[in-house]
């Protein structure tokens, strides 16, 4: 569902509908209106308003299929499937570039550049709440995250802490990752950069909503 304006490069993004990449998405959807977006949408469905607000976007296409997102228990059943689905949107819509909300699905094969954002990771977050490593119950997703970050073009993640987050417990020697920060254009209704379900650092635009520099970070020999 959804339009198909003609002439427009397409992005193929991940996206789910449970927190805060939704309105990530949507946002970013809405600041590349040159671009056609087509939201891969997985896990449990959007609800109506969610659908609404997505398709009232001109350039944007919406397809869903309720794979498990890589954090769900069981996810590794609908990994192969669900990479097969997103090669064949991307090969269906032409993509030029494949934003990946995730780690695991970096490894599709997409035919085009891929970007993955970083905005939370399992293995971080069950140390910063649990003061301890995660148990041997997240090892199949860890080994998802080891294999889908070397698979990306480029990483991208709100702040350097995502990133030594990262770097810790996955490893980012050689990869290209860069610190972009979420931010939000005052009076622009916008929010962008990466999102996290449990940290986010928002960079605030001035009034006259003037671009912002950013500051990169590549890890490992330039």
């Amino acid at each position: 569902m959804g339009k198909d304006p003609e002439g427009l490069p397409t992005i193929l993004m991940t996206a789910d509908a449970v927190g805060g990449v939704w309105n990530y998405a949507l946002s970013l959807c809405a600041a590349l209106p040159r671009y056609r977006l087509v939201l891969a949408v997985m896990g449990p469905a959007p609800g109506a308003a969610q659908r609404d607000a997505a398709l009232a976007l001109p350039s944007v296409v919406v397809e869903e299929r309720a794979f498990r997102l890589e954090w769900m228990a069981g996810a590794e059943l609908d990994l192969a499937a669900s990479r097969d689905w997103l090669a064949a949107l991307a090969q269906r819509y032409g993509a030029a570039l494949f934003h990946c909300n995730g780690y695991a699905h970096a490894t599709s094969t997409p035919g085009c550049p891929v970007l993955v954002a970083a905005h939370s990771d399992v293995l971080s977050w069950w140390a910063a709440v649990h003061r301890e490593p995660a148990p041997p119950s997240w090892n199949s997703y860890r080994r998802e995250v080891l294999a889908g970050l070397p698979a990306a073009d480029c990483i991208v993640a709100p702040t350097r802490a995502v990133l030594d987050d990262l770097a810790r417990h996955y490893g980012l020697v050689g990869l290209h990752a860069l610190v972009v920060r979420s931010g939000a254009a005052v009076g622009c209704g916008k929010e962008l950069g990466a999102a996290g379900r449990d940290r986010r650092e928002f960079g605030v635009a001035d009034r006259d909503c003037r671009r912002q520099h950013t500051p990169r970070k590549r890890f490992g020999p330039l």
